[in-house]
């Protein structure tokens, strides 16, 4: 990085630094507004939601705002045994997973065993740099924060119509991480030299789940627990899928693809870092506060540095940071993640809110999944905020 570069890298940490610092308390007053008139009032909001869309399954949501006393989790809809369904129940996380992978290398890179600005080259197994090659890329010209932010220019895998038509032919297919990385090298050309263009990949964060891997010694799941504090945090229900063993006792939530239940897809089509986690609403809502918090972290500038968003490069959907992308959720900047089987993550600074809503139909019928969810999270958000 030359030093014009880096010395603008270093204004932004500095930026985000400042607007985390900066971020002001929320208007509401908790003596005017009790927590059990606002849980009241987002029970209500979650049944209507469900009551206006029958394709739904359930919605889970959680939302915590402890400046306003108020730790809230809700559920309506059926579980996947039948039962009613509780925040007690676990779900696929999908693409939110990325954000735990991305927080696992930033905690590498500030512990000093992983170097953000430099070639992944000497990371990559044998096999994913020869991949890498035979499809045109250099391995020795993309870095680690290139793929944390979606600008290496590698081809998305799962977005491509052949992968589609894979897992659709064939739901019950193990997939490998190779698999995955040849399928990109396959399906589609580099979309752009390193760093000159966002475009969102599923392909560079399996390679990052290879690369923490290699770096720890340990399987993903293990290395992420450990690096993150699961144990800590009290995330006793977050675990990967297959690759780790399922807690005692865990219930799982009905996800539906159609008419298609989302468990009788083999997992590993979205297993191996940019997605593959289970947890609950209320463990993610958890996990993201004490993340966005800087409670994960040693060093203060980690986070700054995981929140800079490259937002000068082309892009076909709003670009985002190592970590989430910013937006506003009611009244509010926000930063927020979202899964493909239909949970969005959501933490607001200046109120110090987290939002997590679980829209358990990716193929809803009133209303579309990306509509409605972040809808609901935006309704949900107001309530707090009024």
């Amino acid at each position: 990085m030359g030093r014009h570069h880096a010395g603008g890298f270093l204004m932004r940490i500095a930026a985000a630094c400042l607007l985390l610092a900066l971020a002001a308390p929320a208007a509401a007053d908790p003596a005017a507004v009790g927590p059990a008139a606002l849980s009241r009032a987002l029970d209500a909001e979650l049944a209507s939601s469900l009551q206006a869309d029958p394709s739904l399954p359930g919605i889970v949501a959680t939302v915590s705002a402890p400046r306003l006393g108020l730790q809230w989790s809700g559920a309506v809809g059926q579980a996947a045994d039948g039962a009613p369904l509780t925040p007690a129940h676990a779900l696929r996380l999908a693409s939110v997973t990325k954000v735990y992978t991305a927080a696992t290398v930033m905690r590498l890179a500030e512990q000093g065993r992983l170097d953000l600005f430099k070639p992944i080259a000497p990371l990559l197994s044998d096999k994913t740099r020869s991949l890498l090659e035979a499809g045109g890329y250099r391995p020795d010209s993309i870095t680690l924060h290139q793929l944390l932010t979606h600008t290496s220019g590698i081809y998305d895998y799962a977005t491509s119509p052949a992968f589609v038509a894979a897992v659709q032919a064939d739901l019950s297919h193990r997939w490998s991480r190779e698999e995955h990385i040849a399928l990109a090298m396959t399906a589609g050309a580099p979309v752009g030299a390193p760093g000159e263009r966002f475009h969102y990949s599923d392909t560079g964060y399996v390679i990052l789940g290879e690369i923490i891997e290699r770096t720890t010694g340990r399987p993903l799941g293990q290395a992420m627990a450990h690096e993150l504090g699961f144990r800590r945090l009290g995330l006793t229900q977050t675990h990967f899928e297959r690759l780790d063993p399922t807690p005692g006792g865990q219930k799982r939530a009905r996800q539906l693809f159609g008419s298609i239940d989302v468990a009788t897809i083999d997992p590993s089509m979205d297993l191996w870092g940019g997605g593959g986690l289970i947890s609950t609403t209320p463990e993610v809502a958890t996990f993201m506060r004490a993340l966005l918090l800087g409670q994960l972290f040693r060093k203060p500038g980690t986070l700054a540095a995981s929140l800079l968003t490259p937002t000068s490069l082309p892009a076909k959907r709003p670009p985002h940071s190592a970590l989430m992308e910013p937006g506003s959720t009611g009244r509010e900047y926000c930063l927020r993640h979202a899964g493909y089987w239909g949970l969005v993550a959501i933490y607001c600074p200046a109120s110090d809110t987290s939002i997590v809503v679980s829209w358990n139909q990716v193929q809803p019928g009133p209303t579309t999944q990306e509509n409605g969810r972040l809808k609901l999270a935006d309704r949900l958000a107001e309530i707090v905020q009024d």
